[in-house]
């Protein structure tokens, strides 16, 4: 499992709300340089001969995984979370 950020917030033309403002507070700390669009996942991941068995943003994650086990986790809508096997 893995997490990563959209590409369209990296290069600012997400419509995301809050999106450009993250992508200032972040560039005083410590840059994001690349992000990855969901439909990228699945080429890099073959790459390493992983496939791709979920990739889900914030509700989905929180729906999927975290409120069953009771677990509260802030993901924010611009992350999203990616799992993979290895082929």
């Amino acid at each position: 499992m893995f997490t990563y950020v959209l590409r369209s917030i990296i290069e600012r033309r997400s419509t995301i709300p809050g999106a450009n403002h993250m992508m200032d507070v972040v560039a005083k700390q410590s840059p994001w340089i690349f992000g990855f669009e969901p439909s990228d996942i699945p080429d890099l991941l073959n790459r390493y001969h992983l496939t791709l068995v979920a990739d889900v943003g914030n509700q989905n994650y929180q729906k999927m995984y975290l409120q069953p086990i009771r677990r509260n986790l802030d993901v924010f809508e611009r992350e999203r979370i990616a799992q993979a096997v290895i082929r």
